[in-house]
């Protein structure tokens, strides 16, 4: 087997823009967009959600070639829905929920231990994907720290983890809204969070990615959404870079007539991530502000209360209606540092 792809990680919270940044990583040469490979087995495939290519992912042309090589090698099970089933189960003993078990002694060494036939298909899946598309860089925006840990510790795959971090009172009107899961059949309605459950994770997630990736100094950067959204080619640049993938300046397609760029269908098979990704042809990256009138004064004040260690380290400002400072260097990843000016 050839060597096993680079896994570009995104990590971090939900509602930071992910997904955009998914999709737009998988336009480059050599890289494809898997979307968010921690659901992959529940939703994408347990589940049949859509494929961006409009088919359900076992079925789709991409998705479809991948599952066959993982059954073929795994042994899990004798078809795709035995394997998806296996591994959503598997999933569960190490889940978002056990973070806070992380700091006791023996606790990560022993939910390893039970978990390997699950890394090592994981790491059969990433490979397949590899195979399937000619990829060297496979784009995942999975997000939980833990579940980037897993396959950095368990399946013996080249992540690089992207800490990707966004205003917290953007993040919070938009886990505020009411949102059609149109990745999945049915009349299905996103999940919402209010303001209390949204900064709990917004924290708890945001610290662990720090405390379980920024001490691997090669294997770790940081990126705000809003510097990405201000130079989205120098971000993806640099991010080329960080994963061992040299280049002067980012490749993407030609920016279309209102500035958007174009996607290309062949390398847009992104399985699992915010709904909008579904129908995407072009990619038209601004800053989205309708957060700083619908969101109400008082939601707006209590995450900035509730974050203020993160939005101080971050390089937010401390008022909602402030602006975001431009980084030092507008979309520049920072490999090991934090903020634009606490470094």
């Amino acid at each position: 087997m050839s060597q096993s792809p680079t896994v570009v990680y995104i990590g971090g919270t939900g509602r930071t823009g992910s997904t955009t940044v998914d999709q737009l990583a998988g336009q480059l040469p050599g890289w494809f967009s898997a979307g968010e490979m921690g659901w992959f087995w529940q939703l994408a495939v347990g589940a049949n959600g859509r494929c961006p290519c409009g088919r359900i992912v076992p079925e789709c042309e991409v998705w479809s070639a991948v599952l066959a090589r993982v059954v073929d090698g795994t042994s899990m099970g004798d078809d795709v829905a035995s394997v998806a089933a296996h591994m959503t189960e598997a999933r569960r003993t190490f889940h978002s929920v056990h973070l806070p078990a992380m700091v006791l002694p023996g606790f990560s060494r022993r939910r390893l231990g039970r978990m390997q036939s699950y890394l090592d298909t994981q790491r059969l899946l990433y490979d397949a994907i590899g195979e399937v598309t000619g990829a060297r860089v496979i784009v995942d925006s999975a997000k939980e720290p833990h579940y980037a840990f897993l396959l950095r510790q368990g399946a013996g795959l080249d992540i690089r983890f992207v800490h990707l971090v966004r205003d917290p009172r953007a993040v919070g009107y938009s886990w505020g809204r009411r949102k059609q899961e149109t990745g999945l059949e049915g009349d299905r309605v996103m999940e919402s969070r209010g303001v209390l459950r949204t900064s709990a994770y917004y924290l708890v997630s945001n610290i662990a990615a720090e405390l379980l990736w920024r001490r691997h100094r090669r294997q770790y950067c940081f990126v705000r959404y809003e510097d990405f959204v201000a130079d989205p080619v120098g971000t993806l640049t640099s991010l080329a870079r960080f994963a061992g993938d040299e280049r002067d300046e980012a490749t993407l397609p030609p920016p279309e007539s209102d500035g958007g760029w174009g996607l290309n269908p062949a390398a847009t098979h992104t399985a699992w991530g915010n709904p909008d990704r579904i129908g995407r042809t072009s990619l038209r990256i601004r800053e989205d502000t309708a957060w700083r009138g619908g969101l109400p004064a008082w939601k707006a004040w209590l995450l900035t209360i509730i974050n203020l260690p993160l939005v101080w380290r971050y390089g937010y400002p401390m008022r909602p209606s402030g602006r975001v400072a431009p980084a030092a260097r507008s979309g520049r990843l920072r490999a090991s540092s934090i903020g634009p000016s606490r470094q």
